[in-house]
């Protein structure tokens, strides 16, 4: 027999979109599945709707729960979890009929594996084929690559799990960090991996909507980027893995911010950043030239995209 594939799906007020994830989970071409619905204290009717689902096909579950977060949602359907695997799906998007098939197939061998997705807009979409081959790297190569924006990134829809790993190793997602939590779930977990498959499928819709949290950009939602920066930077330096991409975030989310955020030197207490600080109190300097100073002084051995400018080398700030 198969073996059983736990999706897990927080739903909070996605009422126009929750069916038609919940149709393509359910036509699944792989049948052994269980799909835990989590809602977070929805307003809409999208709990009315699940329900729906639930009445339909016995293998929907549903958790309900005050509006908590989509941390502890995730954290509530991973200790309800009965499959060996395990696969987070967001409640607006939708996957291939192939989806959980072709990912339980390429995770068989491996502790891990990642597929391809599609970025869905009004317009048009974008396809994110991450190789043209089926590839297998190690631990320490796939958490670099997570910090390739051209690559597979640190989402956790486009991954496969096991649920076994997740469980003995106590990973969590953290209800105090509402940006970057997959991230930092996704890089606890492939340091407990031996070898992750990477698949050039394009299996996954992601919806880009405006409207949804993940775009709300806020005080409390930058402090929430910094702790898991924080969390990032001591997990890599205990495991000796390569900071330089991280570092390359850090300053990426900084200048997308254009200094204005107070909350930024707060959480900037490791030594990449310890000069940030003097440089942005001086009132000796002006703005553009804080932000070269800083660039110059800390980072120059990488390239940014600068202010919305062309790529340039950072020694080119004189």
């Amino acid at each position: 027999m198969s073996k059983m594939v736990s999706i897990i799906i927080p739903v909070y007020n996605t009422a126009l979109y929750i069916e038609q994830s919940l149709k393509s989970v359910l036509s699944q071409t792989y049948k052994n599945l269980e799909i835990i619905l989590i809602n977070d204290g929805s307003t809409d009717n999208s709990l009315e709707k699940c329900y729906k689902y639930k009445d339909i096909d016995s293998r929907v579950k549903i958790i309900n729960q005050q509006n908590l977060g989509v941390s502890i949602a995730r954290n509530n359907g991973i200790k309800e979890a009965k499959g060996e695997y395990l696969l987070f799906v967001d409640s607006d998007d939708f996957v291939e009929k192939k989806f959980v098939e072709k990912m339980v197939q390429a995770i068989e061998k491996v502790d891990m594996a990642i597929c391809g997705y599609i970025e869905n807009y009004k317009i048009a979409n974008i396809e994110h084929i991450i190789t043209n081959k089926e590839n297998i790297l190690d631990n320490i190569s796939s958490i670099n690559k997570l910090f390739d924006r051209t690559y597979y990134g640190g989402y956790l829809w486009n991954k496969i799990f096991k649920t076994k790993i997740i469980k003995e190793n106590s990973i969590k997602f953290d209800s105090n960090i509402h940006m970057c939590e997959d991230l930092l779930f996704v890089s606890k977990y492939m340091l407990k991996c031996k070898e992750i498959k990477i698949i050039p499928d394009l299996l996954y819709n992601y919806r880009m909507r405006q409207s949804s949290a993940v775009w709300r950009k806020n005080d409390k939602k930058y402090e929430s980027l910094f702790i898991a920066y924080n969390e990032l930077y001591k997990l890599f330096d205990d495991n000796d893995i390569s900071l330089i991409y991280l570092k390359y975030e850090v300053l990426n989310s900084i200048f997308s911010n254009n200094f204005k955020c107070n909350v930024t030197q707060k959480y900037l207490n490791y030594d990449i950043l310890k000069s940030y600080k003097e440089v942005i109190n001086s009132k000796k300097i002006n703005s553009k030239n804080k932000i070269k100073l800083f660039i110059k002084k800390n980072f120059n051995f990488v390239y940014i995209r600068y202010m919305n400018k062309k790529v340039k080398k950072l020694d080119t700030f004189d």
